[in-house]
């Protein structure tokens, strides 16, 4: 078996990645080594085939981890950040790393989909009906918030957000934030079944999870202010907008920026 190259289906995702970072072909394939082959080869292609190309970002960086893990998200399907092109004010909140963490844990259907932004604060204004507008269509979302104090914290929806007068939602959703400053590690909290708290939007205020010390995260009418306390829907012990302590509380945080996020094949 020495000497021999694996064969990977063109229409793979880990062919179609390494096919596109190198510049090559979707249909390129990997074949074995013929006798004009340099006989001097690294370790890389025994396992892997081709040799990943050098990143060209910090976005695009491929680890030998990410190529071991169990679930190798980096390697099997890379999401693109779409946003109109009509955007004024290109500052995101997400980026393609945090894409990334977030796509682990959505559900299974959408982690091959890219991400396509469909609302944003800074772009679309702070009145909630145009939030409406834009998010009643797409069932499957990611709402995004961030603080003065570049805390994120974002909200992944299988439901439509709309003005509804109870909750709603379902139990794939989940709450998560990125707790340090500039960091694409991302916090998830996942539905507990301690109740159906999923998700109230209203007039004045957008919010999910309940029970416990109050809702998991709240959005109030203008987009000015957000708050979080630990709730039960999703076990959160503590808010996600705190400190260390799990007593403490964030109340009327500054809001930098709000996006809402949809999926594209």
């Amino acid at each position: 078996m020495s000497g021999f190259v694996p064969i990977q289906n063109e229409s793979s995702p880990v062919a179609k990645v390494q096919a596109s970072a190198s510049g090559a072909s979707a249909d390129d394939k990997f074949v074995s080594p013929s006798k004009d082959t340099p006989k001097k080869r690294g370790w890389w292609s025994y396992f892997f085939g081709k040799r990943p190309v050098s990143p060209r970002s910090d976005d695009e960086r491929w680890t030998l981890r990410d190529v071991l893990s169990p679930s190798p998200t980096h390697i099997t399907f890379i999401p693109k950040v779409i946003t109109p092109e009509s955007l004024i004010f290109p500052m995101l909140i997400l980026t393609q790393t945090r894409a990334i963490s977030i796509m682990q844990h959505l559900p299974e259907s959408l982690r091959m989909q890219h991400f396509k932004l469909v609302y944003s604060m800074l772009n679309d204004g702070t009145d909630m009906s145009s939030f409406y507008q834009r998010a009643r269509r797409h069932s499957n979302t990611v709402l995004l918030v961030q603080t003065i104090d570049d805390m994120l914290i974002g909200y992944f929806s299988a439901c439509a957000w709309h003005e509804d007068a109870s909750y709603y939602g379902s139990g794939e959703s989940m709450l998560f934030s990125f707790r340090q400053k500039d960091s694409d590690n991302v916090d998830v909290y996942k539905w507990t079944g301690k109740n159906v708290l999923f998700q109230y939007s209203s007039a004045t205020k957008i919010a999910a999870g309940g029970g416990g010390g109050g809702f998991g995260f709240i959005l109030d009418n203008d987009f000015r202010s957000v708050a979080s306390y630990a709730c039960e829907t999703y076990g959160n012990m503590q808010s996600l907008l705190s400190g260390p302590s799990p007593d403490s509380l964030s109340l009327g945080s500054n809001v930098v920026n709000a996006e809402l996020w949809t999926f594209q094949l």
